[in-house]
């Protein structure tokens, strides 16, 4: 059993009380004193006050000793929850403000993909008109080829055939070094709408399957077009100019088409920014 500080105090102020009662009746017990009774009624008086008045005494301590543990302890909970409030504040701006930021590197890395994007399919775009400007310049010589061959029954143009067929070769090569770079190229831009693509979660109001569906089908159009026409078979030869003019129409259209719908995403992406930024600002201002 744990013995407090009131408990000593009580056990004290008994004692005490005790000792002088006892002091008191003994002295009363000498005295031959005819006025006894009353002197016993006073002294009993005397303490029945004295321990009465103790006893409000120690209550009133008790009172205001209890009063101000439990304003301390309300207090204490009340600070508690204050600070505890004020943690909480702290912690979710915070993490608002991280989340914030994150959003704004991933909007920049989404911004520079669709700038690379846009570039490289300008470069894939001029690579495809040279493409179609070889082609045409090596559709004009096999056929001067052809037809020199038909006429020089007596190989009078042997030479100058010869020379139509070094001149040949020479625009083949340059075609196949276009085609392998409109493939790197094409491999290049594929790759970077597959990472942007993978970026949908970070930005609102932009669904990038759709751009890279759109390009994706244009590539498969074109190579359709190219591929079956590299060799230029006969049915190609005969009808090259219209066949050309036709790719470069494509090439031209989709070049447009695809530039404005990057320049779109490119504005939106460029608002977001703006957006995030803002956020920003205004919680480190709060």
């Amino acid at each position: 059993m744990n013995i407090t500080w009131k408990d000593l105090l009580i056990i004290g102020l008994g004692a005490i009380i005790g000792l002088l009662a006892t002091f008191k009746l003994i002295d009363l017990m000498i005295l031959d004193d005819k006025n006894i009774e009353v002197a016993v009624v006073g002294f009993l008086g005397t303490i029945s006050g004295g321990v009465l008045s103790g006893a409000i005494t120690l209550i009133g301590v008790k009172i205001t000793i209890d009063y101000y543990k439990e304003n301390d302890v309300k207090q204490s909970e009340k600070q508690k929850k204050s600070i505890d409030l004020a943690a909480k504040l702290n912690d979710a701006k915070e993490r608002d403000r991280i989340r914030l930021n994150y959003l704004l590197n991933k909007n920049e890395e989404i911004t520079q993909l669709v700038i690379e994007i846009k570039d490289n399919l300008i470069v894939y775009f001029n690579t495809l008109s040279r493409y179609v400007e070889y082609q045409e310049k090596s559709c004009k010589t096999k056929l001067e080829i052809n037809e020199n061959i038909a006429l020089d029954s007596t190989h009078i143009y042997r030479d100058y055939i010869k020379s139509l067929e070094y001149k040949f070769s020479n625009q083949v090569e340059y075609k196949n070094k276009t085609l392998d770079k409109d493939t790197e190229t094409r491999t290049l831009i594929i790759k970077k709408l597959s990472e942007l693509k993978s970026k949908n979660i970070y930005i609102e109001d932009i669904d990038f399957n759709d751009i890279y569906q759109q390009i994706n089908n244009l590539f498969i159009k074109i190579q359709d077009i190219i591929k079956p026409n590299i060799h230029l078979p006969e049915n190609f030869l005969k009808n090259y100019e219209s066949k050309t003019k036709s790719l470069r129409g494509i090439i031209n259209d989709s070049n447009t088409e695809m530039d404005k719908e990057l320049s779109v995403i490119l504005n939106k992406c460029v608002s977001y920014s703006k957006k995030l930024l803002d956020s920003i600002l205004l919680k480190e201002s709060e």
